[in-house]
């Protein structure tokens, strides 16, 4: 008997025609048919393509009622946000600025610094599109001042300062108010008082939560509240609660907002120099502080910079938020907390049971934490060189370790506390022999397999405590489907052999299988040793590749 209903994984358009021509062939009428121009032909077409069409579809939509299978940015935003998962836009530079007072005060004046100044960057320090890039204070700032010449901190982030409105309630519909299209700054951390929007009706500032029922926030006394989202249709909108106050047509709205270049915000060391004008105010005096006798700078590089999560960035941020319910229980939870801030590439937690498998009673309810920043330096964590050019962590930022703890604070167990552990970067090197096809040239292959080495190593495809074989690297290098978003690496097409012959560490000794001390080889050591067995990494070592010392050879 004929098949009627094919396999669903096997009816494409070729697959659907023939089995209906096949069908057909079981009937007398058609068993010696020529399909070929004929009109019945334009019929079967017909059919196959539509049901193609419905196999295409029926499948896409089975495949995004999942947010472990879901690929449609739309629907995988609902789903997380289903699970109470908000997805986050784009994410503005951060950094701290030095301000020092060279006069114009007298020691104890009382200074102020408001919110939403600008301080411009230098004339060389540009957009994409060739603006000069601008910084923002976010929250409003009192200071004494001290003996000249005095020296304070300021917050600061990305972004040219926007005022949005006004609106009245008439422009809120079903408790959203749709902002127009831009790219605005969400933020990182919610619970801090660096604000990112600031939300004004009829001149009160209104407070940015972000849960409308969060019974021990202390918030559930607060009404005037609001949630600024990123939604599904890549939009930005402010969300009030009919739980608490939502405002009516009789108040004026207006939204402040930070127009954000994400990544490309990113500024160096000593870049933040130019406060707008009235940037610093003496109350004792009732007068602003003449900008000559002010100096701004920032003494470390910016962090925090991001794009919008992606799919993938959402699928696992949910699945975390998921799975802790906000309270860090488990490493994952740690590890997921850890990395949805944008200032975070890679974390990694483990605790008694990795540090002492049999038990020690000094490790009890102790959880050791390490980070790998999106910048390293003084903001983040500190470096050193080493002789060979490569970087070397050696200590964490204090400021950045005190925000890192706060942020962690509200999802910690009560009897829990946290040992930072500066991450160690293991640096391995490779000789690699290339041979090429005929009709590619060394020179480029070269290029894409120098390229695509440096891909693999890169903080967004390593994991701490990896187990590092160089069978994987070889099929990576190789595989023409891994492309990063800036580069195909199309020549690798061109690759007749690829040999690597040698893996070395360069800033550990690798020690034998069943050694306390890693790196360490993964399996136990064979009659004769063969150096390219996998080499399992530590709980606090990360891995990375010292690309100038490989050893790229052309083979004949």
């Amino acid at each position: 008997m004929p098949e009627l209903s094919p396999d669903y994984l096997n009816i494409d358009f070729a697959t659907l025609k023939t089995r209906i021509q096949t069908q057909l062939a079981a009937n007398d009428t058609f068993a010696d048919y020529d399909y070929e121009g004929s009109n019945i032909a334009v019929l079967i077409e017909l059919v196959a393509y539509l049901g193609d069409l419905t196999t295409f579809f029926a499948n896409k939509i089975a495949k995004n009622i999942y947010i472990d299978t879901a690929d449609i940015y739309e629907n995988v935003h609902r789903l997380a946000t289903l699970v109470g998962y908000d997805p986050k836009g784009y994410r503005s530079a951060q950094t701290t600025l030095s301000v020092t007072v060279s006069g114009g005060v007298t020691q104890g004046d009382v200074l102020t610094i408001n919110a939403w100044h600008k301080i411009a960057c230098t004339s060389d320090t540009v957009d994409p599109d060739g603006n000069i890039i601008n910084f923002s204070t976010v929250t409003d700032q009192t200071i004494s001042a001290g003996s000249l010449p005095y020296t304070f901190e300021v917050h600061a982030r990305q972004g040219d300062v926007t005022t949005l409105g006004p609106y009245t309630g008439d422009d809120i519909v079903d408790n959203d108010l749709i902002l127009p299209t831009g790219e605005y700054g969400y933020d990182d951390d919610l619970d801090d008082v660096n604000v990112t929007v600031e939300l004004q009706v009829d001149g009160t500032s209104w407070t940015r939560v972000a849960d409308f029922y969060d019974e021990i926030s202390g918030l559930t006394s607060v009404n005037e509240v609001f949630k600024f989202e990123y939604d599904k249709y890549k939009r930005h909108k402010i969300k009030f609660s009919s739980s608490r106050t939502v405002p009516t047509r009789d108040n004026t709205i207006y939204v402040i907002v930070l127009a954000s270049q994400g990544p490309d915000g990113s500024v160096g060391a000593n870049t933040i120099t130019t406060p707008d004008a009235s940037f610093i105010f003496n109350v004792n005096t009732g007068l602003p502080l003449d900008n000559d006798l002010v100096t701004v700078t920032n003494a470390v590089a910016t962090t925090s910079s991001s794009d919008p999560e992606t799919v993938d960035d959402i699928r696992d941020s949910t699945k975390g938020a998921l799975h802790a319910q906000y309270r860090n229980v488990t490493a994952s939870d740690y590890i997921s907390s850890l990395e949805s801030r944008s200032d975070v590439d890679v974390a990694q937690a483990w605790g008694e049971k990795e540090v002492a498998p049999s038990g020690d009673y000094t490790e009890y309810n102790k959880v050791h934490l390490s980070v790998i920043p999106n910048v390293w330096g003084t903001g983040t964590i500190n470096t050193s060189a080493s002789p060979a050019g490569y970087v070397v962590p050696t200590a964490y930022s204090s400021s950045y370790q005190t925000t890192l703890e706060e942020y962690l604070e509200p999802r910690k167990m009560l009897t829990v506390y946290e040992e930072w552990e500066v991450p160690t970067l293991v640096y391995f090197d490779f000789d690699i022999g290339i041979r090429t096809q005929r009709l590619y040239s060394y020179a480029d292959v070269y290029t894409d397999v120098y390229n695509k080495l440096v891909w693999y190593f890169d903080n967004s495809l390593r994991e701490f405590n990896e187990t590092l074989n160089f069978m994987d690297i070889h099929e990576f290098i190789l595989d023409t489907t891994q492309q990063s978003s800036t580069d195909t690496f199309s020549n690798v097409a061109g690759i007749r052999n690829l040999n690597i012959r040698d893996i070395d560490c360069l800033t550990h000794t690798i020690q034998a299988y069943g050694a306390s001390t890693y790196p360490r080889y993964e399996e136990s050591a064979w009659t004769g040793d063969n150096t390219l067995r996998p080499i399992e990494l530590g709980y606090d070592q990360f891995p990375a590749v010292n690309i100038d010392t490989c050893t790229f050879t052309e083979e004949n």
